[in-house]
């Protein structure tokens, strides 16, 4: 109570100090005076209503004390100090918080003391401090954290200026205060800080760790040997014909793609054996994995070089294994392309129509950078190059001269192989290297969507053998031992199977008449058509008829154009789709435009209403505001949204983006792994292990792949490919059988998995630092459901819709689902009988269910009168007596979700459920099994990242979920766009037969008005984006080259690194492309290039370093992520400190030091650098210590003698 008193009588009981502050200044500061604040803090005076009491009076200036500390901040900060009359802060929260950071802010905390003590030439002139007091007695809090004190009672100072400093007294008093400084860092953790921690719930950024090799497992991230003595590398600019010619590039690249891909092959061929296109365009992704790993391990281990001889040394290899191959299984090739070759034909046309289309794109806009959406491309396009350069792993890091990239960089590794494999030039490569990422995600979904799409309605019956259902072929017999089928491994895969499983030779005839085996009511037009068991066909390698009759030809093709169809939705899914938003932003727009003032309380009316006015009035004498491509990727706030087609249409050569189709890959090979046959008849023991050894090394090696291409994908797809056995041994029988042995498989298969992809991939990791990667943080944001399903609504709709069908248990394995759910008697539950679906009924009513509670008890009966549980939990006897427990227990949870206001998870746990229901359904494919798989995953990443993030270098701030929700959605995008694409043809099928017509009306309604939306990014955001380049006023490139440096030639921009101080500057680019031209055409090797440490964002800074490879002093954004603030620091101050000192002798003793070979002047360098800093380099030159050997109008670059 006295505490309260206290409060109230000092703090609310007077005026607010900002007020008598402001009073104070308008009362006492000359009108013109410059008063200084601070960034981050309320700036002071406020407007008052009293007369002559406004900010006009005064001018304001302000500087970034939260800037970490530099020679530049310096500078910035004595001219501020020097330009302003007062400083006033409005609080505590800048020098009350760089306080607790001594080692981050050495030179800030300096400068707050010398101001408060009155050595910069300031005087405190007024300080309004309001406490807490009672009965006379005054209790300071001024101490207390800002949080306490900010908002009813901070602390006011403001200080006047009585004389300015000379430069030798600022650099007495804080000169090279900032070379210790520690960029990033967070300080020491305390002890409840370390436990929250542990605990995955501390919310400080994680903090920089000194560069000593006891704490940092010695990785220095620095080379073993200097840049001079690096090897050169001069073997990826050979092919010039090529590169000047845009049509020429084009097709040699392709056929180097395709080269890779007919010699991987062999190899595909024979991992894919499930499939019915054997996988082949998988193959140019293999292959080109195959080669890559191979000649990195090579330039890892120092035992090669990433050098042009190395890698057709490799290729060569990879071709003679390929040959050993194709020599084993010939006759199985040539059967297949006799059979397939139109499939095969159709992928390549597939291919190469996603490939030029992207082509196109980029010829359209080529520019590797602009200045408001330059994006990343200047560091991709840096590492690129240092990687081309670089003889061993890791390459040379271009920013930051004598270390190595500590950056996920395998994937421009891949795309610099193709370049030393072609010779074409980098600067095209790059825009040929966001193309072949685009069709080769194409090419595999399309691949996988077709196989998918063979064996979702393929022919299957099953076997109930002691409680147990297996898998058999029904076109032909097989041989049974021990109960279990065998397959005669000899044969080739019949396509048909959906169990991926082969046809056994001889034995025509299995199974006793009416038997499930044998049944006709299962048998397909073409099986009616078959031979008889004992007649004599002439059969070709496949196993299959030499002469097929007309009708088994005609159903054959009519399921393969279906599954074509279907392969190509799924590519257009998950490589072109846009989102909600893309089409909502048209709506928005629309509305916007409306001349009607109609208002709704109902979601979406209000906005609906107006759209359809504004449409009017657009389609008659209104104009459709421009279309803003970059809003559809920043939905949710402080996150980022990109979906695939999003990513490859901004072209950034990112991680995430040269990822994608190598998940695809291994997904394919997760589903290879599932419908591998359990034993196969004349497969010994070694054999089988072998076969089976072969396809864990390539799960192994690719999952390490994503590893080290973008590292984010790695606990996703490691989590789904252990999901992947763990449902193939429920399926084969064995968990049921021993569920500890099979969980022990189970774990050794996990194991196995992640140490085989680490142990791959040593080498990375032996090298790589995750300094802005802290664990994992809970999330205390709750996503808004509408922002959430204006990224994911038409998936999401597919998904439910999809598992809304396969609970109501006719999602047809066949055609026949007919009858009741809960009374049919052959194929509503996956081609079993009735005496099946009773048995797994029977468990369920004897567990005594109807005892729940009654809100169970509710939920079961609504369940069974549709006879969904009984048919979609075919779990075992214990655990199906339990389903309609778990089902009430998840929507009480997801009550309570909604309620607390976690919309999103409360939305997506009962389809999680749904779907984790059906994994462990043994009737149904596998394919189908798959798509299960694929959605649950997915769901439970999309719940997963709405409760946890990983932590990096934002963490801390708002955008903390920023790259957690990027890198994931992109992951979880295409799972589901995959799953639902393939599901659709037969979920629009049985919707559209099955449903009534009222609900069949509005699902479709809902169908079509989604999908609309989704596709309206397709055709207004294409446009858009391809039409974001400089302003044609400014000098826009001309349409008709892949060269992304030709932009240089024509565009011209402004900017001013200090509005407060001078006016913008243009920049003309032609001078630094002729400069940067001459510098690849004249210089070889890995020298250092000094050019100004600018950012690249907006400024193009740093183009030296991205568009040639050649190391310069250090990076502008990265370098908190990327390296330890201890290494950067000193550097950045040695940098700034290069280009700055008009002292020709010190500059001299930088060269030596951080031995510089070029020094780059060009326009950006002579804006940023004082006239005496720049004037030291003709003194330079007539020592002798540095010559020109290159000059232009804007640019001149120097050599240094040595």
């Amino acid at each position: 109570v006295l505490w309260t008193l206290a409060y109230v009588n000092g703090v609310y009981n007077t005026t607010h100090p900002w007020i008598k502050a402001s009073e104070w200044m308008y009362a006492n500061i000359p009108d013109g005076s410059t008063i200084m604040s601070e960034q981050w803090d309320d700036s002071l005076p406020y407007d008052l209503p009293e007369p002559n009491s406004n900010r006009g009076r005064f001018r304001f200036i302000d500087w970034g004390p939260f800037e970490e500390d530099t020679a530049e901040k310096y500078q910035r900060m004595k001219d501020t100090l020097r330009a302003a009359d007062y400083v006033a802060l409005s609080s505590n929260r800048i020098y009350g918080a760089v306080d607790n950071l001594p080692q981050r802010y050495p030179m800030t905390n300096r400068y707050y003391q010398l101001l408060f003590d009155g050595q910069l030439g300031y005087e405190r002139a007024l300080e309004v401090v309001n406490s807490p007091n009672l009965l006379g007695i005054t209790i300071d809090d001024t101490g207390a954290d800002e949080s306490f004190t900010l908002y009813d009672h901070p602390r006011v100072l403001v200080f006047r200026k009585v004389r300015d400093l000379s430069d030798a007294e600022w650099d007495a008093l804080l000169g090279g205060s900032w070379e210790t400084a520690q960029p990033w860092d967070v300080g020491e953790p305390t002890l409840i800080q370390r436990l929250w921690e542990t605990l995955g719930l501390t919310d400080a950024a994680p903090p920089q760790p000194p560069p000593a090799d006891d704490e940092t497992g010695g990785k220095t991230l620095l080379l073993d040997q200097p840049l001079s003595e690096q090897p050169v590398v001069q073997d990826f600019r050979w092919n010039a014909v090529a590169s000047q010619s845009t049509p020429l590039a084009v097709v040699v690249w392709w056929l180097a793609l395709f080269l890779i891909g007919v010699i991987a092959w062999p190899i595909t061929f024979s991992i894919f054996r499930g499939f019915r296109d054997r996988g082949y365009l998988l193959s140019r992704t293999l292959g080109w994995l195959l080669l890559g790993y191979i000649v990195w391990l090579l330039a890892s281990l120092r035992v090669g070089q990433n050098s042009l001889p190395y890698i057709l040394a490799t290729l060569a290899g990879i071709a003679l294994v390929s040959l050993l191959l194709w020599l084993r299984q010939r006759s199985q090739m040539a059967a297949f392309w006799r059979a397939e070759r139109h499939v095969v034909l159709f992928g390549e046309g597939v291919f190469a129509a996603a490939y030029l289309l992207f082509v196109v794109f980029r010829i359209a806009n080529p520019d590797i950078w602009q200045p408001w959406q330059g994006g990343e491309k200047f560091m991709e396009f840096a590492f690129l190059n240092a990687i081309l350069r670089s003889a061993h792993m890791p390459p040379i890091d271009p920013y930051f001269a004598g270390g190595t990239i500590n950056y996920y960089y395998f994937g421009h590794y891949l795309v610099g192989l193709l370049i030393k494999l072609t010779g074409i030039w980098s600067s095209v490569a790059f825009n040929l290297a966001v193309p072949t990422v685009f069709a080769l995600t194409v090419g595999n979904v399309f691949c996988l969507g077709y196989n998918l799409a063979s064996g979702l309605r393929g022919r299957r019956e099953l076997q109930a053998t002691g409680g147990k259902l297996y898998e058999v072929p029904e076109r032909s017999g097989v041989e049974v031992e021990d109960g279990r089928p065998q397959i005669d491994p000899r044969l080739p895969l019949d396509p048909w199977l959906s169990d991926g499983t082969l046809p056994a030779a001889g034995n025509e005839s299995a199974g006793e008449p009416g038997s499930p085996w044998t049944d006709a009511s299962h048998l397909t037009a073409a099986e009616e058509t078959a031979p008889d068991a004992g007649q004599e066909t002439d059969k070709d390698e496949w196993g299959e008829p030499s002469t097929p009759d007309e009708s088994a030809q005609s159903v054959g093709w009519s399921g393969r154009r279906a599954a074509l169809a279907t392969g190509l939705l799924a590519a257009f899914f998950v490589a072109m789709l846009g989102n909600v938003d893309g089409g909502g932003q048209l709506v928005r727009k629309l509305a916007e435009q409306s001349t009607t003032g109609f208002e709704s309380m109902l979601p979406g009316v209000q906005t609906g209403v107006r759209a359809l006015s504004g449409l009017v009035h657009v389609l008659g004498p209104a104009q459709l505001p421009s279309y803003n491509y970059w809003d559809p990727s920043r939905v949710i706030p402080f996150t980022i949204n990109e979906f695939p087609y999003w990513s490859f249409l901004f072209a950034d050569l990112h991680p995430h983006m040269i990822g994608i189709p190598f998940t695809v890959l291994f997904l394919a090979l997760a589903f290879a792994l599932l419908m591998r046959p359990m034993r196969v008849v004349g497969e010994g023991r070694r054999l089988r292990i072998a076969t089976g050894g072969v396809l864990m090394v390539f799960l192994a090696l690719t999952l390490g792949a994503l590893a080290v291409i973008n590292t984010w994908d790695l606990p996703t797809y490691f989590g789904l490919g252990v999901l992947v056995w763990l449902v193939r041994e429920w399926r084969t029988g064995r968990l049921s059988e021993n569920r500890g042995r099979a969980l022990l498989r189970t774990g050794v298969f996990a194991v196995g998995l992640v140490a085989g992809a680490l142990l791959l991939y040593w080498p990375f990791f032996a090298h790589y630092k995750a300094l802005a990667s802290s664990g994992v943080g809970l999330s205390d944001v709750k996503t808004e459901l509408g922002k959430w399903l204006n990224v994911w609504g038409f998936l999401g709709f597919l998904a439910v819709s999809f598992l809304l069908v396969e609970l109501r248990g006719r999602y047809a394995d066949g055609a026949a689902s007919t009858g009741s759910a809960a009374g049919s008697t052959g194929s509503a539950a996956g081609g079993r009988n009735a005496r099946d679906t009773d048995a797994a009924a029977e468990p369920v009513e004897a567990a005594g269910v109807v005892r729940d509670p009654a809100l169970l008890r509710w939920l079961r009966l609504a369940m069974d009168r549709f006879g969904e549980l009984s048919q979609v939990v075919e779990l075992t006897p214990q655990l199906s007596a339990r389903a309609g427990a778990a089902i009430g227990i998840s929507v009480l949870a997801a009550a309570a979700l909604w309620l607390t206001g976690w919309h999103v998870p409360a939305a997506l746990l009962l389809p999680l459920l749904a779907a984790f229901a059906l994994l462990w359904r043994r009737s149904g494919t596998n394919q189908r099994a798959f798509l299960a798989i694929l959605i649950f995953t997915a769901l439970l990443v999309l719940i997963g990242v709405e409760f946890v993030y990983l932590k990096d270098h934002l963490q801390g701030g708002e955008w903390r979920r920023m790259n957690t929700l990027f890198k994931f959605y992109i992951q979880v995008w295409v799972m589901l766009a995959l799953a639902t694409a393939v599901a659709l043809p037969d979920v629009w099928r049985f919707i559209h037969s099955r449903w009534r017509r009222g609900w069949r009306v509005v699902w479709t309604v809902a169908f079509g008005w989604l999908l609309l939306l989704s596709l309206a990014f397709l055709v207004f955001g294409t446009a858009s984006r391809l039409d974001d380049r400089f302003p044609r006023e400014n000098g826009r490139p001309p349409v008709g080259t892949l060269d992304g440096m030709a932009y240089m030639q024509a565009g011209r921009y402004t900017w001013n690194p200090d509005p407060a101080q001078s006016a913008n500057s243009w920049i003309d680019l032609r001078y630094d492309y002729d400069a940067i031209r001459w510098l690849l055409d004249n210089v070889s090797g890995t020298p250092l290039v000094a050019e100004a440490p600018i950012g690249y964002y907006r400024e193009g800074g740093l183009r030296v370093a991205s568009f040639t490879g050649f190391p310069t002093f250090i990076g502008f954004h990265q370098e908190g992520e990327q390296r330890y603030g201890s290494q950067t620091g000193p550097r950045r101050s040695q940098a700034e400190e290069f280009w700055r000192t008009p002292d020709a002798a010190r500059a001299r003793q930088l060269i030596d030091e951080l031995g510089v070979d070029y020094i780059y002047v060009g326009q950006l360098e002579r804006i940023t650098t004082p006239a005496d800093g720049l004037a030291k380099f003709a003194v330079l030159e007539e020592q002798g210590v540095i010559e020109v050997v290159y000059q232009n109008e804007q640019v001149v670059i120097y050599k240094v003698s040595r």
